[in-house]
């Protein structure tokens, strides 16, 4: 178990600084009208929405108003610090008091491995919004598609985030007793993982569907 747990803390340092080299392309695409989406686009904006809504209600990202978010993006990309651009320092507090709760808590290890469930299965909603999205050729207008992708790719940059935060819990936290439960805490780790990187192969897909019908009449 002294393995897995440094495992766990190595881990835990790589995926923090994998989080924070990402960032979205928009803090926020909702449509602004359901006219010029299509089914696939809307079920895109809606699954994104969802998994957003339920990450900052649960911890797992900060929560902030859009003005905040905007700042901060706008901070790392001008090259500012963490500390300059008032960046999150503490997202294993800030989940457990979202949750009220301690990593030492009886139940703990239960509650968080639903987390982590609910964490792959909302980020696997919008994977698969978006490749239904793809099969069906892009949709109704470019601009549209424009927002699937900023869509897709604020969930991305939500989902590292998120990542880096079970990674570190998982550092943090008693190793289990019960070996079973251990090992489905890093089976479900791993499983959001694979969703993350997926969804960052539906953004490369989506912008490389926008290229290519760059010049189609029927998404001018």
């Amino acid at each position: 178990m002294t393995g897995f747990r440094r495992f766990l803390v190595a881990l835990a340092a790589c995926s923090f600084v994998a989080g924070c080299a990402s960032a979205p392309i928009s803090v926020s695409s909702r449509f602004a009208g359901a006219g010029e989406a299509s089914p696939q686009q809307a079920s895109v904006s809606r699954t994104a929405a969802d998994f957003e809504d339920t990450a900052r209600a649960r911890g797992w990202i900060r929560e902030a108003g859009s003005m905040e978010t905007a700042m901060s993006w706008m901070g790392r990309l001008a090259g500012q610090s963490d500390d300059e651009a008032g960046t999150d320092r503490a997202p294993v507090a800030r989940y457990l008091e979202a949750n009220e709760t301690t990593l030492d808590a009886p139940g703990f290890a239960a509650h968080f491995l639903t987390d982590m469930t609910l964490a792959w299965e909302l980020a696997g909603a919008v994977d698969n919004a978006a490749a239904e999205l793809i099969a069906q050729g892009g949709g109704v207008s470019r601009s549209a598609l424009s927002r699937s992708i900023g869509d897709v790719e604020t969930v991305t940059a939500r989902a590292r985030d998120t990542l880096a935060l079970f990674d570190a819990v998982l550092a943090e936290m008693p190793v289990p007793g019960d070996e079973e439960l251990a090992s489905q805490l890093v089976s479900e780790r791993d499983l959001f993982a694979v969703r993350t990187d997926s969804l960052r192969e539906r953004v490369d897909e989506l912008v490389d569907l926008r290229r290519s019908n760059a010049s189609d009449d029927s998404l001018s």
